[in-house]
């Protein structure tokens, strides 16, 4: 019987997700159903790796990137060899803003990897973001007064 409420749960949240998506407007109740199936899955033991990999996606798609991480560490713990786990991790580190660990991450998997499409798109993703943020500092260091020569 455990199997079949693990296997509701998933369908639940993965059907509440889609009917966000197609109904935005009427989304914040299904929303907190939604999450509370993530987190349910999140904190219970018989939880796979494979369905910590499905919440991670579900969990994403919310815009839940605190439960995302600490379902793709769980994801990550039960298969650490799992490359897929890995773009998501870059993936998760991009989202969140976090480009010097995403720039690592990108970096350590071409070291081993060098032609993976996936992860080459994600570190052009960097650079790009990374860029944006240069221009946006870049004119107001230039407009600074330290910056201007007598």
């Amino acid at each position: 019987m455990a199997g079949l409420d693990r296997t509701s749960r998933y369908l639940a949240a993965k059907t509440e997700l889609e009917l966000i998506q197609l109904n935005p407007t009427n989304a914040a109740a299904l929303r907190l159903s939604c999450a509370g199936n993530v987190r349910q899955a999140l904190a219970s033991p018989e939880t796979s790796a494979a369905e910590f990999k499905a919440y991670f996606g579900i969990a994403m798609q919310l815009g839940d990137y605190d439960t995302a991480r600490e379902l793709l560490d769980k994801w990550e713990h039960g298969q650490p060899k799992d490359p897929d786990a890995k773009r998501s991790r870059i993936n998760l580190e991009i989202v969140t803003g976090n480009l010097e660990s995403a720039w690592k991450l990108v970096n350590r998997f071409l070291a081993a990897s060098p032609n993976d499409t996936n992860v080459l798109a994600q570190r052009y993703e960097v650079q790009r973001r990374l860029g944006e943020l240069n221009r946006l500092i870049q004119p107001s260091v230039d407009s600074s007064p330290l910056s201007k020569k007598p």
